[in-house]
């Protein structure tokens, strides 16, 4: 730490297992950039447990309490999507910094109506994404002259979610109502935006999957397989595919008019150390692989970019206006899927 340097201290919404994941990264920081000085959970009991695992001082029976914790500069949101408009706006109001897991909220008006509070409030917001964080994508953004104007961008993330999968948060509509598109989709999308310079789309078409008895409707279920597609002016696209039922698949291609570029593990690199990517010419030119000489832990550049912030003083609202893209594309997608238009 350096000498004068604020340590900026973290309130915790809920006790979900990629908190654990949270607080990891916030010591492999180093140590006085930033702690976890609490722990929120309607369950007081469970609250504790969890305080005294990972060695955080305060713990309280309600979120509430954390915000009303004057020792709490900001709060991470590991809580279900629909719960995390309401909590981002209730931190806002007692000035805490926000970082939000991902996808940011149900639909748009939600997320609007969060990102005004943070706005009129002074605090920054930021949604748990870390690939955007890694080193590798300025790399990409420097080699991005070789492939050429882009023309296209296919992006896909898919996993098989084998364990206890009936009773996993993420098939629980109440909890996650955007099923595979939030959980995986979003990846893709700011993948997509992040190709096009954050321009939106003219029209997308968004088509849904969902597991369910052939006699049920999808009232109580939500999408576990999703594809969708974004057309933007001088007939360029994008595509995408998300899905619960498939291999692990990661990737990002952007196609150019001169050449490709290919990401084939861009949510988190296989290889920290050798983060690399692919600049793929016309045949017969060789494929040139960029790797990185330098090892690159994107959790904890994430954290770092957000602790930077706040001790700027100056809100970085590149942050919100990506977050607020996605959610743009994701609901129009979401309808399209509804209408099959």
């Amino acid at each position: 730490k350096e000498e004068g340097r604020r340590q900026i201290r973290w309130g915790i919404l809920g006790c979900a297992g990629i908190a654990k994941k949270f607080i990891a990264t916030i010591k492999r920081e180093g140590e006085g950039e930033a702690v976890v000085v609490a722990v929120g959970s309607r369950d007081s009991s469970k609250a504790a447990s969890f305080a005294k695992e990972h060695s955080i001082p305060k713990s309280y029976g309600s979120y509430d309490a954390v915000l009303l914790d004057s020792d709490v500069d900001a709060v991470y949101i590991p809580l279900p999507c629909s719960l995390h408009a309401e909590w981002t706006i209730k931190s806002a109001s007692h000035h805490k910094h926000v970082l939000c897991e991902k996808p940011f909220c149900e639909n748009i008006n939600q997320a609007r109506e969060a990102i005004e509070a943070c706005h009129k409030n002074n605090v920054q917001l930021m949604d748990g994404v870390m690939w955007v964080h890694h080193k590798r994508v300025l790399e990409v953004e420097q080699q991005m002259p070789k492939i050429g104007q882009i023309l296209r961008i296919n992006s896909h993330f898919t996993f098989h979610l084998n364990q206890d999968r009936e009773n996993n948060i993420r098939m629980k509509k109440q909890c996650e109502p955007l099923g595979c598109l939030g959980d995986l989709g979003w990846y893709c999308i700011r993948g997509i935006l992040f190709g096009f310079g954050q321009e939106l789309p003219f029209r997308v078409y968004g088509h849904a999957v969902y597991d369910k008895p052939s006699s049920s409707s999808n009232d109580n279920h939500v999408p576990t397989s999703f594809s969708g597609m974004l057309f933007y002016k001088d007939g360029r696209v994008a595509s995408f595919d998300c899905s619960f039922n498939m291999e692990k698949r990661s990737y990002l291609e952007f196609h150019g008019k001169e050449a490709s570029l290919l990401i084939d593990d861009f949510c988190k690199a296989n290889k920290d150390e050798h983060a690399e990517f692919k600049i793929i010419p016309p045949f017969p030119a060789p494929v040139e692989i960029i790797r990185l000489k330098e090892t690159c832990d994107q959790e904890v550049n994430m954290v770092r970019c957000f602790h930077n912030i706040i001790r700027s003083g100056i809100i970085d609202h590149k942050w919100t206006k990506e977050v607020l893209n996605a959610q743009l594309v994701t609901e129009a997608l979401v309808k399209s899927a509804e209408i099959d238009a």
